[in-house]
Parts: structure tokens; sequence; C-alpha cells
């Protein structure tokens, strides 16, 4: 257990100050445990919000990088957040 976070910390300190740039593809999730009650689908209190985004090359065929990351909701203000810290400037969405 020990080593496993150790190695996952290390991984999260290198992978830290990357920005995805060039082609980069993005998509919304909801993830999260069945629960009963409650409302389904977007929006429900059951589920944490995740955007997942990929750089992939030229092509547009294989990927490079990812990043997956769970944002409080999908607003405006969230996502200029997310983008600030993941996506370099010249990056084409």
């Amino acid at each position: 257990w020990r080593i496993k976070h150790k190695v996952m910390q290390a991984m999260a300190a290198r992978e830290a100050p990357r920005r995805l740039s060039g082609f980069v593809q993005i998509d919304d999730a909801y993830l999260g445990g069945e629960r009963n009650g409650g409302k389904p689908g977007r929006g429900s209190e059951n589920k944490q919000a995740f955007l997942i985004a990929v750089q992939t090359d030229s092509a547009l065929e294989h990927p490079t990088y990812a990043v997956i990351e769970p944002v409080r909701s999908f607003d405006n203000d969230s996502i200029k957040d997310w983008q600030a810290r993941h996506l370099a400037p010249d990056a084409e969405v």
C-alpha cells in the first residue's frame, strides 16, 4: 500500500506542470456509484462531474497525453479554471 502511494505521488508530481498543447479533444462525464433515489443523469447529486482531455498527434490518430480531473460542475467558471491549469495557450480544442 505504501509503495503504491509513493509511486502515485511521484507520478502526480511529474505530471502536475504538464499542460496539453497542439490538438486536444475534451469531453465531460459523470462518474460514480449507483444510489437509489435522486435525480438520474446530468446534475445528479449522486454523481461526480469530470472533464477528460486527450492530446493527440497532428493526424488525430494517436493519443499522447491525457488528463482526467473532477470539477465542481460544468459551469463557465469551473471550466475556465480547469482550462487555465491544464491547457497551453496554443492548444487547439
